[in-house]
């Protein structure tokens, strides 16, 4: 053996991986097998007259009749000593022995799998050993009931039929004290040496999985009514198990068969009975906890051989199995509601008749269309991977499954929804977001899911359909109507307040980021500096996200949020060494909170570098920026400057800069300039700034006052903190009172008042849609921005923005609009125009509340 076990070394993972295959296709071959030998029909047949809580006590009886065997592989991992977690052993013990219970090929498949799921590289050697010591006493349950048998025969009045075995148990009773002496022997390297206690142990947890099997299969026997006294059966159930194993077919299947049949029809049972009975016990016993076996089975061993081998990442075949199982509970729901409302209809329909549990009575039909509704909701809820769609789900899932059984059992509903079931048990870790918001991206898809749903059922339900919601001509026409509607009526509220109830469960419980802090935020700003847009968050109409390295702040976001859109302006603000894990730390926070994130205005590196986390961008617009260090108004190019600039200063105009803070009165001259300019029409926000006094009161002002001292027009200076761009804000004039030419007037002294200070650049800021989905051949997606904006004209008119920039001679450099790529861009353009257009009133109101 040693030799052995030397030679074979080199070839060892080699021989693993072939027999990692070899039990993957036997594996194949059996589940093709099972096909052939339990049929739909024999199920039927076999299932007809049982009561639903009978098939299941029974499936529980043979689940629980497993996990006796699972005590062989905690001793194996004791005497090897391995750190195997205890999840794993349970797993991978319940894979080998389903698996061999039903494939075993006299006992190979048992060895190999063990030694693969437990031998540790280097102690190949002390595996064997263990194992060697391990197997003989698979057998020793059964020859102790053996002999126990063996010894009822002298008592009690056993069938003649059975009384002839008697040698055949005394034989396998033997079997206990030649493998007891065995194991005991101190020189077997490879079968002795097993310490007493470990052969009391093993014997122990060999009996109980005898024991619960044959308890497994007298339990069906009885649940199915079949009445055979114990003293016959027992020894019936053990005498076909010997003669199984002695057959060396996998499961003991045809010769176990066999003998049992032909037990049970010499006592009197009826054929059909007896062939019922071994169905429902190698389906209960054997196939149920044999198919949960190859899910432990390609977990455990497929993940090794994908890691040594394939390097195929878990998250890829998780997220496949998310998405399958969004589809699934899709196509569950769609059929559910349908089953519901056309149930004669979907009866003649190829396939769809096999999954029909609902009957025409409204007390089915309304369930089915609750679940139907319930599985298209939890559908969403996995996809956007919320962590409360796991519990939500099996309760849903066992609920239906009740349901759907009710009325007789459903065998492809029931497969259907319990593969669902487990398939949420194995992406569970995957569901990682705390909470949800039903957006109305999704709504509308959901909408658009049902609203086919209802299509489909037009179609196939035809005029049958509506005959059942038009009443006959001898019936009252109102009372009908009452009747059929208000029911249609309290099962929508019923569902929308379900519904409902679960969105608050599953609702934040706080809004997203934190409020503005002046003092903190200038802190940040006089520290690294911001863009032209930083200064906006004093407007107090968003929410910031800071990132702290060392508990000092670095950075911070400036956002606002609608729905589960989080709407970022501009850049980030702060040190842009930790620009990236800054990003990186927000977009972790978002997901946290199942909020996905839009930037708008976004330059072009931060646009590349979000690129890099899975967003898509497009361009929205081109930003403005004034070279100060050429602008003059000298010369000939200088000449459309001087003369509106002479032109305002002879009618008796002058440029002004007032510091904060100011006073109430010229607080209220300002007021009176941007209300004449407003004209009735409504603030904007979020991107640009909107008369309040706090934000005013940040940075000087700069005015345009008449002979007499009134103020005429007026713009506020961004506080950004920057020392190489200049940039303003709000740019208000009276037209009633300022001279033609105000605002060229007013820009040409605000650079030469920056070019004095030494500033390099004077931001301008952005024209929106500027050469942006205007060609033919413009991307689609720039199509649709430029539509909603053009439909954005009636709140804010961007129109001759660009013209009136491009008099400066700017520089002029792209902004985008950066976005996930699995969102609707038409929903995330509504996001921005909501958040852009949102009433000043109500953002005043909520500043208020948050002092």
């Amino acid at each position: 053996m040693k030799s052995l076990l030397e030679r074979l070394q080199p070839l060892k993972t080699a021989i693993k991986s072939i027999f990692f295959i070899s039990i993957t296709v036997l594996v194949v071959i059996e589940l093709v097998r099972l096909k052939r030998t339990i049929t739909l029909e024999s199920l039927e047949s076999a299932l007809s007259g049982l009561s639903i809580w009978h098939l299941i006590l029974m499936i529980i009886i043979g689940l629980v009749a497993v996990l006796p065997m699972l005590f062989y592989d905690l001793i194996l991992n004791k005497e090897l000593e391995t750190d195997y977690s205890k999840p794993y052993i349970l797993e991978t013990s319940w894979a080998v022995n389903t698996i061999n219970n039903l494939a075993g090929f006299a006992g190979l498949v048992d060895v190999g799998l063990r030694y693969s799921f437990y031998s540790e590289d280097g102690q190949e050697k002390t595996g064997v050993k263990a194992l060697s010591r391990l197997l003989p006493y698979f057998m020793s349950g059964l020859s102790l009931l053996s002999g126990l048998v063996f010894v009822s025969f002298w008592f009690l009045p056993l069938s003649p039929d059975l009384r002839k075995y008697w040698l055949l148990l005394l034989g396998i009773f033997l079997y206990l004290p030649f493998i007891f002496f065995i194991s005991s022997r101190e020189k077997l390297a490879y079968f002795g040496q097993v310490p007493l206690k470990t052969r009391l142990s093993l014997l122990l947890a060999s009996t109980a999985e005898w024991g619960t099997a044959l308890g497994s299969f007298v339990s069906v026997a009885y649940l199915m009514g079949l009445h055979v006294h114990l003293y016959n059966l027992i020894p019936l159930y053990l005498l076909a198990v010997i003669i199984g194993i002695f057959s060396m077919i996998p499961g003991g299947i045809g010769s176990f068969d066999l003998i049992v049949i032909t037990g049970l029809t010499s006592m009197g049972v009826s054929n059909a009975m007896a062939v019922s009975l071994l169905l429902l016990y190698r389906l209960t016993y054997y196939v149920i906890p044999f198919l949960l076996g190859v899910v432990f089975f390609f977990k455990h061993m497929g993940g090794r051989i994908n890691d040594k081998y394939f390097r195929v990442s878990s998250r890829v075949f998780a997220g496949s199995l998310y998405r399958f199982l969004v589809y699934l509970l899709r196509f569950l729901g769609i059929f559910l509601i349908l089953s519901a409302l056309i149930p004669d209809r979907l009866a003649y329909v190829y396939l769809i008749n096999r999954f029909d549990p609902i009957q025409e009575q409204l007390i089915w039909q309304f369930p089915s269309i609750l679940f139907g509704t319930l599985f298209i909701f939890m559908a969403r809820l996995i996809k956007r991977r919320v962590k409360g769609a796991f519990p939500a789900s099996l309760l849903t899932f066992v609920l239906a499954l009740i349901y759907v059984n009710l009325n007789g059992i459903s065998w492809a509903m029931t497969f259907l929804i319990s593969l669902s079931l487990v398939i949420v048990l194995i992406i569970r870790k995957k569901l990682i977001h705390r909470y949800f918001v039903y957006s109305w991206e999704d709504k509308t898809k959901d909408f658009l899911f049902l609203a086919f749903t209802i299509l489909v059922l037009l179609v196939l339900g035809g005029n049958g359909f509506w005959s059942h919601l038009l009443p006959p001509k001898s019936r009252d026409v109102l009372g009908h109507f009452i009747h059929i509607w208000f029911n249609i009526l309290l099962a929508a509220v019923i569902i929308a307040t379900i519904v409902w109830g679960l969105l608050k469960i599953l609702a934040p419980r706080k809004t997203f980021g934190q409020k503005m802090d002046d003092e903190r935020f200038t802190a940040l700003l006089s520290k690294y500096g911001g863009a032209s847009e930083s200064a906006l968050a004093y407007l107090h109409d968003k929410h910031l996200f800071w990132y702290r390295v060392d508990g000092q702040d670095q950075v911070v976001f400036q956002f606002a949020q609608t729905s589960n859109k989080c709407v970022v302006m501009g850049n980030p603000i702060g040190n842009e060494d930790y620009y990236r894990p800054a990003w990186e730390a927000f977009l972790s926070a978002l997901s946290d909170w199942n909020l996905q994130a839009l930037f708008y205005e976004a330059d072009e590196s931060i646009t590349l570098m979000l690129h890099d986390y899975g967003f898509d961008f497009m361009k929205f617009g081109e930003n403005a920026m004034v070279d100060l260090t050429t602008f003059s108004v000298e010369g000939k190019h200088g000449k459309k400057f001087r003369k509106p600039t002479n032109r305002v200063e002879k009618a008796g105009f002058q440029f002004k800069l007032l510091q904060p803070p100011f006073s109430e009165t010229q607080m209220q001259e300002m007021r009176a300039v941007s209300d004449v300019w407003l004209n009735g029409r409504k603030e904007k926000g979020f991107s640009l700034g909107f008369f309040d006094e706090a934000y005013l009161q940040q940075a000087p002002i700069a005015i345009v006052e008449s002979e007499e001292g009134e103020i005429v027009a007026f713009a506020n200076i961004m506080p950004t903190k920057n020392k190489r761009v200049a940039t303003i804000d709000l740019m208000r004039y009276d037209f009633e009172k300022a001279p033609e030419g105000i605002m060229d007037y007013l820009f040409v002294k605000l650079f030469q008042y920056f070019q004095a200070e030494g500033k390099q650049y004077f931001d301008m800021g952005m024209a929106p849609l500027a050469n942006v989905g205007t060609e033919e051949d413009s991307f689609l997606e720039e199509k649709v921005a430029n539509l909603v904006y053009v439909f954005a004209q009636r709140f804010y008119s961007f129109s001759g923005l660009q013209r009136y920039k491009e008099k400066f001679s700017p520089i002029w450099s792209p902004k985008y609009i950066v976005y996930p790529k699995r969102t609707w861009l038409l929903f995330d353009m509504i996001a921005i125009l909501r958040i852009d257009n949102r009433k000043i009133e109500d953002r005043m109101k909520k500043r208020r509340l948050w002092k």
